[in-house]
């Protein structure tokens, strides 16, 4: 695989706006699996630093378990995205006011 960072966006945004449950993988010979990937994006695992500042906000933690599936797990893979810890920190400050208004990454 030549671009395996726009393979994996690609998936995120079809698992975000389809649904797990609604893609079909196909290839020409049985390299890897797609399950394992599609059952961490359903457990929706928080990065670290989400579930220490939610710990921190309860207001926020209630607002962020408030938002539908589908906001939540936008989020994540958002803040997923980052590969430095500070990163992730900063995607989700930058995120709290949308979180606290119950929108979800897209929305305006």
């Amino acid at each position: 695989m030549r671009r395996p960072r726009r393979f994996a966006e690609v998936l995120g945004t079809l698992l975000l706006h389809g649904g797990s449950d609604r893609i079909v993988f196909g290839t020409g010979g049985m390299q890897a699996h797609p399950q394992p990937i599609l059952e961490a994006v359903a457990r929706l695992e928080l990065p670290d630093e989400l579930t220490q500042i939610l710990k921190e906000n309860a207001k926020l933690a209630k607002a962020f378990h408030a938002l539908t599936p589908g906001r939540q797990r936008g989020y994540v893979l958002h803040f997923n995205g980052a590969k430095r810890s500070e990163t992730r920190t900063a995607r989700v400050e930058k995120c709290i006011p949308q979180i606290l208004a119950g929108l979800g990454m897209h929305d305006e």
